[in-house]
């Protein structure tokens, strides 16, 4: 009889509630709200009795919202990649190949990492220097991975690198042959200095990111300078040239989530960087040195590329913050055998 008054006296109190509360009025939000308490009430008071059938419905409240939350329509909008703040370690974004924008003279030893993950098929793999697309969307912008040079340093190169090679540096630099080949002449053979010959091609990583050959002349204007720093905001990796270890380490770091460089991704070709007593200190965190920056000042006292330079700083931005975010520095980045290529 006590256990009929006590469940009496229980449904009393919960009719009361609901009606001198205007149960009627409230909204269905609100109804739902009022009828889980009541639900708690009546297991409370049968708990002593039917304890087990009521940790029984709990458990399998959790099992429920544990197998929602691992189904792949969970997973996947959880783990929406998000631009604004650095990418997530081994984010997927459906594929781990990537569309290596190879800007010249930015490392075309990269070349070497982006193979062991695989070339996105957007990607025409019988072009050297592939700008991206203006037809690009934001999902082919998030598996972009690149790698950015001081403007100067990266137009010294060049220079250089025409006048000690020959047969290079022609339409895949994206500039036509009457265009090229008076430079290309007044550089190798008749010693022109790099401020006569080729400063005035300015703008070559912004021009690559917004779908133009890399020594495309023409005004670039903030506006197209704000949107290649938009597409970059959304790129996979960015790595600075002059920071090619760390670069590296880091890229690796956003592939698999291990802090990590290969012997074969350090052996930067001229006239970047060298291993330096590679089997002596491969136990060393430090495995290069770098070779002397080129005198900026051989460009000429107005040379200015004013494009490139806001791009160069926006991207270093970024890969400083992200190599402290991920912990990305010399004593947490170790050598390990290169992976094989996917």
């Amino acid at each position: 009889m006590l256990r009929l008054h006590l469940l009496a006296a229980l449904l009393g109190a919960a009719f009361s509630v609901l009606f001198l509360n205007g149960y009627w009025k409230t909204t269905p939000p609100e109804r739902g709200r009022l009828a889980a308490g009541c639900r708690r009430l009546s297991c409370k008071w049968q708990n002593y009795r039917h304890k087990i059938v009521c940790d029984q419905d709990k458990n399998a409240q959790r099992q429920s919202g544990k197998s929602q939350s691992s189904s792949p329509k969970a997973k996947a909008f959880s783990s929406a990649p998000r631009r604004s703040s650095p990418p997530t370690p081994h984010e997927k974004n459906t594929t781990m190949l990537s569309f290596w924008l190879h800007i010249p003279k930015c490392g075309t030893s990269f070349g070497t990492s982006v193979a062991i993950y695989g070339i996105h098929n957007s990607q025409d793999i019988s072009k050297n220097h592939q700008a991206l697309s203006t037809t690009f969307d934001r999902r082919q912008l998030l598996v972009v991975v690149a790698m950015f040079r001081d403007p100067d340093q990266r137009l010294l190169s060049a220079y250089n690198w025409i006048k000690r090679t020959s047969g290079c540096c022609t339409v895949d630099w994206g500039w036509e042959p009457p265009v090229f080949r008076p430079v290309l002449e007044a550089i190798r053979h008749h010693n022109i200095s790099p401020g006569d010959a080729i400063a005035r091609f300015t703008g070559c990583q912004t021009n690559m990111i917004l779908g133009r050959g890399c020594m495309t002349q023409g005004n670039i204007s903030t506006e197209q300078v704000a949107d290649a720093k938009r597409r970059i905001s959304l790129f996979r990796f960015v790595g600075l040239q002059e920071q090619w270890t760390m670069s590296i380490c880091l890229f690796n770091y956003i592939m698999t989530g291990r802090r990590f460089f290969a012997k074969d991704e350090l052996e930067f070709k001229e006239p970047g960087l060298r291993l330096k007593n590679f089997e002596k200190d491969k136990e060393a965190h430090v495995l290069i040195k770098p070779i002397g920056a080129y005198d900026a000042s051989l460009l000429g006292p107005r040379h200015l590329d004013v494009a490139d330079t806001a791009i160069y700083l926006f991207a270093k931005e970024r890969f400083v913050r992200e190599c402290e975010a991920y912990n990305i520095t010399k004593a947490s980045c170790y050598l390990e055998p290169l992976p094989k290529p996917n």
